[in-house]
Parts: C-alpha cells; structure tokens; sequence
C-alpha cells in the first residue's frame, strides 16, 4: 500500500512510519504522540489492529486532536479481505458493524482489569512507579468505544475497492492536501 501510494503522488508525500522513522533506542511512545501532528493518519482497521495497545494507544493519542475524524483514512477489512494476508488464520474483519462492536470495549476494560490487579499486587511502594502501560490502557479503555462508533457511522472504502485502484482514494485526498499548503 505504501508503495502504491507513493507512486500515485509521485513522491510528493512523506509517509511517517514507526518502521521508517525509529532507529535503535528510539522511543516508540514518544513517536506515537506525536501522531497528532501529522496531516493525515492511514488506518487499516483490523480486529487485531482494535486489540493492539500500541495501535489504539496511537489512535487514543490522535483523538487527543479536536479535529482527529478530518484527519483519518481508514479502510475495515473485513473476512474476505483475508486474501491478502500469508496467515490465512488470521482474523482479518473489524467487526464494528454489529452487536460484536461492543467485544472490543469489553476487550479494553478486561486489560485494564488485569493491569489493576497486578499493580494491586505490589506492596512495596518504593516499587511503585508510574506505570505507562496502566495509563494507556485506561487512555485507550475510555476512548475505544468513541472511536469505533466514527467508524461504525463514518462512509469507508472496502479495501478490496481500495487496492483494486491502487489506493489511489488515499492518494488523491494526500495530493489536494499537498496543493492547499
């Protein structure tokens, strides 16, 4: 997909990727908070991508933006999009649509459920720090239902539309960014 981006804007786009961008000893927290400074966020919403703590903690960290909804692309796959995966075991569809939807809160708070009781655990309160991935997964327990619900109402693009025309959906709303900067 990248690829195919940039080859439909003619490299007049910078694609910021964590895999791209971070090098050894970088922090991976600190580059997810800076997501809100991009001028647009590429999402492919799996059901793995909605139980992810570092993709819903960057998601959490971009709806810190008012205006986070103008800012995000987004394709949900959903079953049959499983084609273009090696693992066909995988579960591929984000199933925001239904009833289910509510499976990824519940998800959310089952973390942060766990995380609870083993911090609980910890009696020694020189041992006691502030721990990041207790707050993220409260960041991310509070904001998860907001956001798939904007995905649930939000008009999408299947992915296979989308990788039939070589993204390129994505490619011109980049491009008519790029003209009115």
């Amino acid at each position: 997909m990248e690829q195919k981006i940039l080859e439909n804007t003619n490299g007049r786009v910078v694609i910021s990727r964590d895999i791209n961008k971070l090098k050894f000893k970088d922090g991976l927290d600190e580059y997810m908070q800076t997501i809100k400074d991009h001028d647009y966020v590429i999402s492919i919403v799996t059901d793995g991508y909605l139980r992810s703590l570092n993709c819903m903690y960057e998601v959490s960290e971009l709806m810190r933006d008012s205006n986070y909804y103008d800012k995000l692309l987004f394709v949900i796959m959903s079953d049959k999009d499983i084609e273009h995966y090696d693992n066909k075991k995988t579960i591929v569809k984000a199933d925001v649509y239904s009833i289910n939807r509510f499976d990824y809160i519940s998800f959310w708070e089952d973390e942060k459920r766990a995380i609870d009781a083993k911090v609980e655990k910890i009696k020694n309160p020189a041992l006691m720090l502030q721990l990041a991935e207790e707050s993220r997964r409260e960041f991310i327990m509070l904001s998860v239902g907001a956001f798939i619900e904007k995905l649930k109402d939000g008009l999408g693009v299947s992915f296979q539309n989308m990788y039939s025309s070589d993204f390129n959906e994505f490619a011109s709303i980049l491009l008519n960014h790029n003209n009115k900067t």
